[in-house]
């Protein structure tokens, strides 16, 4: 038995379906199903949808009167904000941090919607603002510096879009980063208004650039230790060390522990605290004994020694030694 939708969206819209369901006996009951996903926002609002049973009298029948149903129903729209993420060479940063010259900036997109995919570029719009400018650029899409990742429109996918940033940043200073959002409902990952200049945003983030590569003194945290201590220092420029390692040594000058970039773990532009703790242990695996040690950093890039970048904290570091304390 064929049967008829037909609906007509609060837009005035109209479409109509048909679907085929086995013979219908007399006397009997049939019960009927259809499905149909809303993937607009013509349906929020008040909708009609029409039945017809039946429509051309396939099975013969004495009336067809009866073959009607309408049913109006109101549509809503998803109301739940998208959730935006911003990571810089995989790693999210806080205002004003130092990042790559040249960094891979991923700009992340959800929404909760399963029926409206985030496939179309009007999703975000990418803005930066250039030390000793007071207007953001937009950033066009090219393929190449500035991609767009649509979402996956298959049904129970997750419904993300991305935007790959692959700037080179030339000049030293304070940059902003902007960006605005919207899903398909008109959702921004925000609900506060906030503007720079003319430039409305959703997200911001201020970061800094230094193109030359350099390093800071190793500071070891916390110092004094008893159990184990890390190391945080802060890179510049685009590239990270071919070759990196921390020695140890006795006051003395006898060199008792050398710590390695691969032990050190990733190490990015920007401020980094190793993944690897020192337990005061020497190259032997032996403890050291309670005291006074130095230690310096030795960074190679292009077959040179890195230069160092000026601290505060620099004039607890006599020529790149600094001193650490083991209290156990």
């Amino acid at each position: 038995m064929l049967v008829y939708y037909s609906i007509h969206d609060a837009q005035s819209h109209s479409t109509l379906d048909s679907v085929k369901f086995s013979p219908l006996p007399g006397l009997s009951l049939l019960n009927l199903k259809y499905n149909k996903p809303i993937t607009s926002n013509t349906m929020v609002g008040l909708d009609h949808l029409t039945i017809e049973a039946n429509p051309h009298n396939a099975q013969p029948e004495q009336y067809h009167f009866n073959n009607y149903a309408q049913l109006n129903f109101t549509g809503t729209s998803n109301n739940t904000n998208p959730l935006l993420d911003v990571t810089f060479d995989g790693s999210h940063i806080f205002n004003n941090d130092i990042v790559s010259a040249k960094p891979d900036i991923v700009i992340s997109l959800r929404s909760d919607s399963k029926f409206q995919p985030l496939n179309d570029t009007t999703s975000m719009n990418i803005f930066v603002l250039y030390p000793g400018q007071t207007t953001p650029v937009r950033v066009n899409y090219d393929g190449t510096t500035l991609k767009f990742v649509p979402a996956d429109s298959v049904i129970n996918k997750i419904n993300r879009a991305q935007d790959i940033y692959m700037p080179n940043f030339t000049q030293d200073g304070t940059y902003e980063l902007l960006v605005q959002d919207m899903d398909a409902n008109g959702n921004h990952s925000s609900n506060v208004s906030r503007y720079e200049g003319n430039t409305f945003f959703d997200y911001k983030i201020t970061f800094q650039v230094i193109n030359k590569p350099m390093i800071t003194n190793v500071l070891n945290y916390p110092n004094p230790f008893s159990t184990s201590t890390k190391f945080v220092f802060t890179l510049t420029g685009s590239e990270i060390p071919q070759y990196m390692k921390i020695q140890i040594m006795t006051i003395k000058g006898i060199v008792v522990k050398e710590i390695t970039e691969q032990e050190l773990g990733p190490i990015h532009i920007g401020t980094n605290i190793s993944e690897y703790a020192w337990d005061g242990r020497d190259q032997y695996g032996s403890k050291l004994a309670n005291g006074v040690y130095f230690y310096r950093v030795v960074t190679r890039l292009d077959n040179k020694n890195m230069d160092g970048m000026s601290m505060s904290y620099d004039n607890f570091f006599k020529k790149g030694y600094g001193k650490m304390v083991i209290l156990r």
